[in-house]
């Protein structure tokens, strides 16, 4: 964690970290010159990379001198447009998080009155910027400058601002609290009353992003801080068409200067005027180094109620869990995977690399995300392990179960979905990961 007083320290916040926005010139020939990308660094060793034109979802991360995700040899595109049947293997990037939907997941669904291509469109589609907020050490000074959709810069009180008054005082006397622009266009995706966080709480005023986070303080999120360490991209997606279905996402990724963290928090809403289908999945992609035989393994819980390809045949469950060298048999579309139901408020799940030190995290509410898919694709030069959360169906074939239910957004329905990434290290942190394992069941 860094100094309460760095502030003292430096002219330039972003010397420690923050968000900043650009596009690519650079090596891509396939087409992802001017693809709008946001570069964030968190100032722990974390860093990663925001694809604006692919879904708002992050592409490589970095902490330290480990990569924690796989890349395609696609390499990072520009947006790809409509994309049916597999096409979407054509341009997908791979990375830390894809993000699956919002109407399909899984294979094409050619049947309906609209064709759906693998993994629906979420991840083809540009997102436009509703707000950036970066880290603001002089807190103290009483304002800080955050970049808006509009293009201006809204002033920020500080926790005490004229005469005294603390910032709620000059909220009511202002009718208004300039830096909740979410709520001007959509809702606060931060948390209030309607928003994800829940409970009443605004972000900016209780610093509680966690969500169901169960046992990692909130560390502030910019209070009790020297100035506010809290960084945010918001961003919207909008799949639409005309005779529908037309469906928008908002999503805050959510970071704190000095912190290791990622929290992802996105409502998925139906604009249209009839029920839609709804399926929802984090296609997380764990690649090398983080990802090495005989070094890593995965931290898994739950019960186990489907498992495909090169993992039927496993003599036990939980050798799932063991990670392999390259195997003859993932050669080409070589995979395998389970489907698991974790238990519990909060999933728990990840890698841990006993080699590096180091592990990834991954935290999420099963309330909105029902199932956990583990796919694993040991080819050589294609190293992946996908650890992804959902909710929906992959093969569309348990549409009369009780679960199903929820796989429908009525005329202007939303759901709220959370998902935190942690990267730890140290002997007791790695422990308290693996102290969230436990033996699979079927």
């Amino acid at each position: 964690m860094m100094s309460s007083n760095s502030a003292r320290f430096i002219s330039n916040p972003f010397q420690l970290g923050g968000i900043r926005t650009g596009t690519l010139d650079f090596p891509q020939p396939q087409g992802a010159q001017s693809t709008r990308v946001a570069f964030i660094d968190t100032g722990s060793g974390l860093r990663f990379t925001v694809s604006l034109d692919r879904g708002c979802d992050i592409v490589d991360a970095v902490y330290k001198d480990c990569a924690l995700g796989y890349l395609t040899p696609n390499g990072l595109m520009g947006r790809a447009g409509q994309q049916t049947g597999m096409q979407w293997l054509r341009s997908w990037a791979g990375g830390l998080m894809t993000t699956c939907g919002a109407t399909n997941i899984g294979g094409p669904q050619e049947d309906r009155a609209w064709a759906e291509g693998l993994h629906g469109r979420h991840n083809s589609l540009p997102a436009s910027i509703l707000e950036i907020k970066n880290p603001n050490l002089r807190g103290d000074l009483g304002h800080t400058d955050c970049a808006r959709e509009d293009g201006v810069k809204s002033k920020q009180n500080g926790a005490h601002g004229e005469g005294g008054k603390t910032e709620q005082n000059m909220r009511a006397d202002a009718g208004r609290n300039d830096a909740q622009t979410v709520r001007e266009e959509s809702g606060d995706l931060g948390g209030d009353g309607n928003g994800l966080g829940g409970g009443g709480h605004n972000l900016r005023e209780s610093g509680e992003i966690h969500g169901s986070a169960s046992d990692c303080a909130a560390n502030g999120y910019g209070v009790g801080l020297a100035g506010d360490r809290l960084m945010m991209l918001r961003a919207k997606v909008c799949d639409t068409r005309m005779f529908g279905p037309s469906v928008e996402v908002e999503r805050a990724i959510m970071c704190e200067l000095g912190s290791s963290q990622i929290i992802v928090r996105d409502r998925v809403t139906n604009v249209g005027n009839e029920v839609v289908p709804h399926h929802w999945l984090y296609h997380c992609n764990m690649g090398y180094p983080l990802l090495s035989p005989l070094d890593s393994e995965l931290v898994l819980s739950g019960r186990v109620v489907k498992r495909w390809g090169t993992v039927e045949n496993l003599p036990e469950i939980d050798d799932i869990k063991r990670v392999t060298d390259v195997r003859s048999d993932h050669a080409g579309s070589g995979e395998g995977g389970m489907i698991i139901e974790p238990a519990g408020e909060t999933a728990v799940v990840g890698v841990v690399n006993s080699a590096r030190g180091i592990g990834l995290r991954m935290e999420f509410p099963t309330v909105a995300l029902r199932r956990l898919a583990v796919w694993q694709h040991f080819g050589e030069g294609s190293y992946v392990c996908g650890i992804e959360p959902f909710t929906g169906s992959l093969w569309h074939d348990d549409y009369e179960t009780e679960e199903a239910k929820r796989w429908w957004l009525e005329a202007g329905e939303s759901r709220d979905y959370e998902l935190k990434f942690s990267v730890v290290e140290g002997d007791d942190e790695l422990a308290k990961l693996r102290g969230c394992d436990a033996a699979l069941s079927e």
